[in-house]
């Protein structure tokens, strides 16, 4: 194996490890989705299972979270708009099936990197939050696909 292929945790950190270790600054609970920015690589956004969206732009050395004051803090999955990074979208609602399953509310969605959000809901066949468990932005920005535990959503 490459000595490349070395894997380093740099957080944020669980909440279960949190639970083991109470002096721990950052509580976050499981990851779930990831996004890095397509100009600036020390630049991440990570969803997590219960503890909204997290953001570093030093590479993981300092993580700041970005949704603490939004509802429906478990995230399904982050993308970013291509063509204008500082929009992100984040889905919630964990799509992972397991009985610690946190639902969502719909999109988030900022246009100032997670300074600020818009909520946007949506609304599956079965008039119910479908969880989010993967975004896409097309190239131009002007095409959003994301998928959902109640299929396909397209917005142009």
């Amino acid at each position: 194996m490459a000595r490349s292929c070395r894997w380093t945790p740099i957080g944020p950190i669980g909440l279960l490890e949190q639970q083991h270790s109470p002096n721990k600054p950052v509580m976050s609970g499981r990851a779930t989705a990831i996004a890095v920015h397509p100009t600036e690589p020390d630049t991440v956004y990570v969803g997590t299972a219960a503890g909204g969206v997290w953001k570093t732009t030093d590479a993981g050395r300092i993580w700041r979270p970005l949704t603490d004051r939004e509802w429906g803090p478990g995230v399904g999955a982050i993308a970013l708009d291509p063509s204008n990074p500082a929009r992100v979208y984040v889905g919630t609602g964990e799509g992972n099936v397991t009985r610690m399953a946190f639902p969502g509310e719909g999109l988030l969605v900022s246009d100032d990197a997670g300074a600020s959000w818009a909520s946007v809901p949506l609304v599956g066949i079965n008039g119910r939050t479908p969880r989010v468990t993967s975004m896409v932005v097309a190239p131009a920005g002007d095409r959003v696909f994301i998928a959902t535990t109640s299929g396909l959503f397209e917005r142009k």
